[in-house]
């Protein structure tokens, strides 16, 4: 694993643009760009990790999300033996937000990725807000039980 800092990136409207239309934003931000993303998730951002990034560890407390724009990750559980990989327009961290509680696996870049990371304060606002996206993310909960 290496200790590299993330680095901040710059936003753009295609940015914003993809992760309104990963999160379901549509409906509740008619043409959802990057001063909408700034203004909305003004505690997050979009960064660069570096290969071997760990982003979420087991067992530790956090409800923080996180959106893959490009790049990719493996997620490693102590429970399961297979290998998962998440790529562009996956999800991830999404139980513990919902749930609440400890996260219930390790995430680790397995690539240099461009990922969203949108606190969960900034993500309690919207989802009051938004319907869609609350639903959006249970749904995928559920599935990943």
């Amino acid at each position: 694993m290496t200790d590299n800092a993330p680095q901040k990136l710059d936003a753009d409207d295609r940015v914003a643009a993809f992760l309104s239309e990963v999160l379901k934003l549509d409906a509740f931000f008619f043409g959802f760009g990057v001063a909408q993303f700034e203004r909305v998730f003004n505690h997050g951002g979009f960064y660069l990790y570096p290969t071997g990034h760990r982003l979420i560890n087991q067992g530790e407390e956090g409800r923080d999300l996180f959106v893959i724009y490009d790049g990719k990750v493996e997620v490693i559980r102590a429970s399961v033996d297979r290998q998962i990989f998440l790529g562009p327009g996956d999800i991830f961290g999404e139980m513990a937000m919902l749930l609440g509680g400890k996260r219930n696996a390790t995430v680790v870049t397995v690539v240099p990725s461009k990922i969203f990371f949108l606190p969960f304060q900034d993500l309690t606002c919207v989802m009051d807000s938004n319907p869609d996206l609350q639903d959006h993310l249970i749904n995928l909960a559920r599935r990943r039980l």
